[in-house]
């Protein structure tokens, strides 16, 4: 009756009207109240029952007008939605550079559905932004110094992290004063995230087939309205979509490397093997002839260590070649046990010393002061050395020196294969250990996969493997093994 005294009447334009009778109708869709209309007077107590009706009929058919209103900008929403969607699935058709595309997903989402949009990706344990849009370009730089200055906090419920984590999306569709002051990062992230104004915001997850790859945020400010229902089933799809499309990105790079692989070991095995079987295959004309001729046996010496050292040369390459396919599929074999490293050089040692010695090399081995045990395979440990060894036979120059050297630590062992060899460019460090790499230093032809097999045993034992190297000084390999207990 009295609205303007009424301590129910909140509303200080009613206070300050001195409105006396007020009476309010809801405005409802499909059981929700959507608004509420008021009428008041400033001179009468009530309205009479007549006014009333009046006035709900009034409401009545503005509310149906509201409500027609908002389908029809319901559908236009769902309409512009599905383009977006058509948009960005043949964005990720046209091309498998997938970053480049989420850039270009990015700028189509601003402002079809965001007033900023970042895109997430996971690579190696961390997370690395790989695009950035604003309505306004002039603010991007104030969107990158927000995880710039203020890093992800994986712990909190509305982060990239968490997203990512957990494979389900985040949404605020009304960002309330308490949910900035929760979002933020320390000094300043609050005050940079109301400059930015942030109203209403999704982060849905990148995801295909349960592997979660990145994330997308769609933010939203005070000058848009908050993101619904319809919005976060759209910004989910749009996460599957380019989950989908990062993943045939990746299947098709490896599918290439497989196939860049197999053209390898194809011209490795055409160009190596039919040499080997060239070399073979005199040896056996050599054989043939001289048998014919009625040679004595001493005369067929060379000839049969000719057979034998180049069978030898090709099993050793085709042995490379079945362990690279079995590491590449997994499937590396692995016995490790209890054995003396020290024994295992010395092994190594009597095996290659005369080939050091034919060569005017001084091959020579310490750090045999005592006995250190080591939980490694025996065989594929011996075939580390081998590699490195021979390694440092073939480049090293004669009168030059190699040694093998053993130092035991707390918890590892470490063996070094040192030579006086060229050294190996800077350039080829790096990658020395990447397959199908041989070395510069010399002419020497080879399938490039020793020191790549030598990583992948080592690594298996759960130890590695580096090289120090100066040109002109010589290397030095170094790898480490783990300690029996």
């Amino acid at each position: 009756r009295d609205a303007s005294i009424d301590p129910l009447v909140i509303s200080p334009m009613v206070r300050a009207r001195g409105i006396h009778a007020l009476y309010g109708v809801p405005m409802e869709r499909d059981g929700h109240v959507i608004g509420v209309a008021h009428i008041g007077s400033i001179t009468a107590f009530e309205f009479s029952d007549e006014d009333k009706l009046l006035f709900r009929t009034m409401v009545s058919r503005a509310t149906s007008g509201v409500i027609k209103a908002q389908i029809l900008s319901d559908l236009h929403e769902a309409e512009a939605a599905q383009r977006f969607l058509a948009d960005a699935s043949k964005q990720f058709a046209e091309s498998l550079d997938y970053e480049t595309t989420l850039a270009k997903i990015a700028r189509l989402a601003v402002p079809a559905i965001a007033d900023w949009c970042v895109v997430d990706l996971m690579d190696d344990g961390t997370i690395r932004r790989v695009a950035l849009a604003h309505r306004h370009p002039n603010q991007e730089h104030e969107v990158r110094e927000l995880d710039t200055r203020y890093p992800f906090d994986p712990m909190l419920m509305s982060s990239v992290p968490h997203v990512i984590r957990t494979g389900r999306p985040h949404w605020n569709p009304d960002v309330s004063e308490q949910d900035l002051a929760g979002a933020a990062r320390g000094t300043g992230h609050e005050g940079l995230l109301r400059q930015l104004g942030t109203k209403s915001y999704i982060i849905a997850p990148i995801v295909s087939r349960d592997q979660v790859f990145g994330a997308i945020s769609l933010v939203r400010t005070e000058s848009s309205r908050s993101y619904s229902d319809a919005d976060l089933n759209l910004a989910e799809e749009l996460g599957r979509r380019a989950g989908t499309a990062i993943e045939n990105a990746r299947l098709y790079a490896e599918a290439k490397s497989a196939v860049d692989a197999r053209d390898q070991i194809l011209a490795i095995v055409s160009h190596d093997l039919r040499n080997q079987l060239g070399v073979i295959a005199m040896g056996a004309d050599v054989l043939a002839r001289k048998t014919e001729a009625g040679v004595t046996s001493g005369d067929l010496t060379k000839p049969i260590e000719t057979i034998r050292r180049t069978t030898s040369t090709m099993q050793h390459l085709l042995g490379d070649l079945l362990d690279m396919a079995s590491i590449e599929a997994g499937r590396f074999s692995f016995q490790p046990t209890v054995l003396d490293i020290g024994a295992v050089l010395e092994e190594t040692y009597q095996t290659h010393d005369a080939s050091a010695r034919a060569k005017g090399l001084h091959l020579r081995l310490e750090g045999r002061s005592e006995a250190v045990s080591v939980l490694a395979d025996r065989t594929r440990i011996l075939q580390v050395l081998a590699n490195l060894v021979g390694n440092a036979i073939k480049f090293s120059a004669g009168k030059g020196t190699i040694v093998l050297t053993t130092d035991a630590g707390e918890t590892d062992m470490t063996v070094s294969v040192s030579d006086t060899g060229p050294g190996i460019p800077a350039e080829d460090v790096q990658s020395i250990f990447e397959p199908y790499q041989t070395s510069s230093r010399t002419e020497q032809s080879g399938t490039g996969l020793g020191l790549y097999i030598a990583r992948a045993i080592v690594e298996r034992h759960g130890g590695r493997i580096w090289v120090e190297s100066e040109v002109g000084k010589g290397s030095t390999f170094f790898f480490t093994l783990p300690r029996a207990t």
